[in-house]
């Protein structure tokens, strides 16, 4: 489990550099049905509208905390985190 860690720890990290660029390179993490949740806000849902949101939306950084991890390593593996954000000068949102 140990190396599904630190694949989730530089999946993160990608994520939380991707969010900010406005490329669509986001949505490489995000399927074709997938919703956002984002915090105090409405669902997002749909390819577009997730680009949309990551364009026009604020701007944070994110970091995660991973609370648990469990599966069998091999075949599946679950990932439970908390995430904090931040503003572009790092200080903490909320």
């Amino acid at each position: 489990m140990e190396e599904a860690r630190k694949a989730i720890i530089a999946s993160n990290a990608i994520y939380s550099d991707l969010a900010n660029k406005g490329d669509g390179s986001i949505l490489t993490r995000y399927t074709e049905d997938a919703c956002l949740l984002p915090p105090n806000a409405p669902t997002v849902c749909g390819r577009d509208n997730i680009l949309n949101f990551f364009k026009n939306g604020p701007k944070v950084h994110s970091k995660f905390i991973i609370q648990h991890i469990y599966g069998d390593g091999n075949d599946f593996v679950t990932e439970e985190s908390n995430y904090e954000l931040y503003d572009l000068n790092h200080k903490k949102i909320g």
